[in-house]
């Protein structure tokens, strides 16, 4: 189902969950007012206009703090996609300070790895899942490091540099396919869309004269509320869909890496 919603432009899937609450929402009020024709909502505005403003700031404040949340770990994941970068640089640089032979062949592997991440771990992730050979390419490079020689303290120096940081690849390899997972429990998404059944519903109570005015009041309610999902489920998976963190700052490393090898 995720792969479906997220394989659609995001300004189309944010139109279409806003059509949807804003459908569901003014098929409803006319439901409602054509079976309760004779009852007069009207008598019920102050105290509805009461529980609604605490009900609607209660629900208000959850859907802001949920959508912040979501933000961050989006912006989190980006972060964490730099720093893996960085982290695949300092290899290729530190590479130039060991043996020749040896550090020809980490470079090659590391080029293979950073290819493998950009033509086939990014589309895989953009499904939800991730590279076989991507990983088989990072344990590779990895064992490069473990088994270059070090004649002396100044190449073991360079070794444990590297080790470090090929180690520093692999876990925030480990943190960007974490990442790629859903932040939003199944419970939460409940909770929400009963939090705004509950919203919608006390507009349902009010009383107004003019039964099409009545409405476009409930069709703003459904939007801003069908606008905050919409947001949600775009920046809920950082690594699917239009609004995600894109490669290219793996693709410039790749074009280094061709020029150097």
């Amino acid at each position: 189902m995720a792969t479906l919603l997220y394989a659609v432009p995001a300004w189309l899937l944010l139109l279409f969950v806003i059509v949807t609450f804003v459908g569901l929402a003014c098929g409803g009020h006319v439901v409602v007012h054509r079976r309760f024709r004779r009852t007069d909502f009207m008598v019920h505005n102050e105290v509805a206009g009461f529980v609604i403003a605490v009900v609607g700031a209660i629900y208000a404040v959850l859907l802001a703090f949920l959508t912040v949340i979501v933000w961050e770990r989006f912006a989190e994941a980006e972060d964490r996609s730099q720093q893996e970068t960085n982290a695949a640089t300092d290899v290729l640089r530190f590479s130039q300070f060991v043996a020749p032979v040896a550090g020809a062949r980490l470079r090659d592997d590391l080029g293979r790895y950073v290819d493998a991440l950009i033509t086939q771990e990014w589309p895989a992730m953009a499904r939800g899942d991730s590279s076989e050979q991507a990983r088989r390419l990072i344990v590779r490079v990895i064992g490069d490091v473990a088994e270059l020689p070090v004649p002396n303290a100044q190449q073991s120096n360079v070794q444990n540099h590297l080790l470090d940081r090929v180690q520093a690849m692999a876990d925030l390899r480990r943190s960007r396919l974490n990442a790629n997972r859903s932040n939003v429990p199944s419970v939460l998404w409940f909770a929400l869309i009963i939090g705004a059944c509950t919203v919608i519903g006390f507009v349902y109570l009010f009383g107004l004269k003019n039964f099409t005015v009545h409405l476009l009041i409930t069709a703003a309610t459904a939007t801003m509320i069908g606008l905050s999902f919409g947001l949600i489920l775009t920046l809920d998976y950082p690594f699917r869909g239009d609004v995600s963190v894109s490669p290219e700052h793996w693709i410039t490393l790749a074009e280094r890496l061709k020029s150097e090898r």
